[in-house]
């Protein structure tokens, strides 16, 4: 780890790492610079799946997943910038068709952190499913319609329920508190 920006490129190949805390599929950090990793449509798999830090400084933090991403035991993605650095931090799922980024048992999909300046932006194309714990009860169903005990018809709602956005999803933060992000 030290200064400078890090790529990390593959290709349709797998990425396979270990279980329990030794194995990351793809593990990169820096001090400041850019930190950019980009897999091809083979599936990174590990603990985590692919886990990219900054540590310190400024740069930005940028994951684009071609394939499916699995986290064995903790977070399919985990992206952080830690130690006062500064930056955004840009996730993008663009899988094929069945691709998924999924995260262990009572872990999350995707999971980003920053504790310095910077916004988290995560997008997914259609083809690609984020699971995980954090998103296994957003958004909640909708509340059963109470029992009527009239004979008239029941009422149709005023409007549709819209889709919510998940206070747990990316949004801008001001440079005096951490923002933290959890997809999936």
């Amino acid at each position: 780890m030290g200064h400078g920006d890090v790529k990390v490129t593959t290709g349709a190949g797998a990425i396979t790492g270990g279980d329990g805390g030794v194995g990351d599929g793809i593990d990169a950090s820096t001090q400041g610079g850019d930190l950019t990793i980009k897999t091809g449509t083979g599936t990174v798999q590990g603990d985590p799946g692919i886990i990219a830090n900054i540590n310190g400084g400024s740069g930005t933090l940028s994951i684009t997943a071609g394939g499916s991403v699995i986290g064995t035991l903790t977070d399919g993605v985990e992206a952080t910038i830690a130690g006062g650095g500064t930056g955004a931090i840009i996730i993008h799922g663009n899988g094929g068709a069945g691709s998924v980024i999924s995260g262990g048992v009572g872990f999350n999909g995707i999971e980003a952190n920053t504790n310095g300046g910077g916004n988290i932006d995560i997008t997914t194309v259609a083809t690609t499913a984020v699971t995980g714990a954090s998103m296994a009860s957003w958004p909640p169903p909708p509340a059963a319609p109470p029992a009527s005990r009239s004979t008239r018809p029941a009422r149709s709602p005023a409007r549709p329920a819209t889709a919510l956005t998940s206070p747990r999803r990316a949004r801008g933060r001001s440079r005096s508190r951490p923002a933290r992000c959890r997809a999936g």
